[in-house]
């Protein structure tokens, strides 16, 4: 385990490069990792059984859709090579086909952060979902995969996840085979470890569910968190989410079927 924090703590110095402030940002993102290597996961986190041995081919169909869709966006509508039009980005992106896949996809670039761009505040209950697709010859190649919450919607730079401005993020590391959740806002934080090399060339599908201060994680309906009192309520709630700057070339990371939905 202390290996595998270590090799993410490697990882994320070199994420954050050498300037003044990613150093910064970096000292921050190693003293959440070094709190969260005292952490038992059990007590932080609810986590499926078969969350560590995952098999995709037996992974039952799960969904923590509301009754309202706040929005919604499958690329069906978007131009081959284009970036999608209900999205900004401070770097971009290409609506792609995959080879053997269904329906387009939004290829995302390395060292990018991703909003949409339709500006409205989420409501105290919803869910966020969309499908995944790492096309690469290993999925650790995708590096950190982070995504969370901001008072802002602002896409003009890249949003570091350990930021002040983050209320709340999950980091899928699947070079290091963890997920983590953590608000330094509210000192919550979660760590649990997660054999992400079973999947590389799915399709996954990703949920959050959130209501109010509670969070539940879901990766191809595996529940990873289901924590209490994890975000500070605030006026106004943004979903980014960025990708790692040190990401492999030849991986394709790709999010589809995004959706959105609200409950009455």
């Amino acid at each position: 385990m202390k290996k595998n924090i270590c090799r993410l703590i490697l990882l994320s110095a070199i994420l954050f490069g050498t300037n003044s402030h990613a150093q910064f940002l970096n000292n921050i993102k190693e003293k959440i990792q070094n709190k969260l290597t005292n952490i038992n996961p059990t007590k932080h986190a609810t986590v499926a059984k078969d969350s560590i041995l995952s098999n995709p081919n037996a992974t039952e169909v799960f969904s923590v859709s509301g009754n309202r869709i706040l929005f919604k966006d499958d690329f069906s509508n978007d131009k081959v090579g284009s970036m999608p039009k209900h999205w900004k980005s401070n770097i971009g992106g290409s609506v792609i086909v995959l080879p053997n896949q269904e329906n387009k996809w939004f290829l995302l670039e390395p060292s990018a952060s991703y909003r949409l761009d339709s500006v409205f505040n989420l409501p105290n209950k919803f869910a966020l979902e969309f499908d995944l697709y790492c096309n690469t010859t290993d999925i650790g190649f995708i590096k950190n995969l982070d995504m969370g919450f901001t008072p802002d919607n602002s896409a003009q730079s890249y949003q570091y996840a350990v930021s002040s401005n983050v209320n709340g993020f999950v980091e899928f590391a699947t070079s290091s085979n963890q997920a983590l959740l953590v608000n330094k806002q509210t000192e919550s934080n979660g760590r649990i470890p997660f054999k992400f090399d079973n999947y590389t060339n799915s399709k996954i599908h990703l949920s959050l569910l959130v209501e109010g201060k509670n969070i539940k994680v879901f990766w191809d309906g595996k529940k990873l968190f289901d924590k209490e009192d994890f975000f500070q309520l605030i006026g106004n709630r943004h979903f980014f989410i960025s990708t790692d700057p040190n990401m492999k070339e030849n991986a394709q990371l790709c999010i589809g079927n995004f959706l959105i939905t609200g409950f009455e």
